[in-house]
């Protein structure tokens, strides 16, 4: 089947963009946080998106290289440290992302919004370092494509 890269590409990009945002909010403090009704919606919106850029890349890269087959969005990321894409200790933190992403959508009215500005303050780093995987995988695969 194939990869599309400029599918992965737009992803990535709109991942980007929501990172940037979310390192704006690492500046408040977390008092601030929780009496901001507005900046905690948004941090989760923003957080809900880049978690779903995750999985949309993921699952993209899982289907088009035939990676395996996977029952569940947190199936994902160990099908993509399997197929060599991103590191086994990332693939961890991936999953836990996503079990994230499934209480913004599905546990919204019980969010810890405690835990939520955590991460923002501690995790931002963990899509970085996903987006720097899949950049890399997709300039090796170019690279593969250009000596053809």
């Amino acid at each position: 089947m194939g990869i599309d890269r400029e599918t992965i590409e737009r992803r990535l990009r709109k991942l980007e963009e929501n990172l940037a945002l979310l390192k704006e909010l690492k500046g408040i403090g977390l008092a601030e946080f929780l009496d901001d009704l507005k900046t905690r919606l948004y941090a989760a919106h923003l957080l809900q998106t880049a978690i779903q850029c995750v999985i949309d890349i993921g699952s993209h890269l899982v289907l088009g290289l035939n990676l395996g087959r996977v029952e569940r969005y947190s199936d994902i990321p160990e099908a993509l440290a399997n197929g060599g894409i991103i590191p086994a200790g990332l693939s961890r933190k991936l999953k836990e992302m996503i079990g994230l992403r499934n209480i913004l959508v599905h546990g919204y009215l019980e969010v810890d919004y405690a835990a939520l500005h955590r991460f923002i303050q501690t995790e931002l780093r963990d899509f970085e370092e996903f987006a720097a995987a899949v950049a890399s995988f997709l300039d090796r695969e170019g690279r593969k494509d250009g000596e053809a």
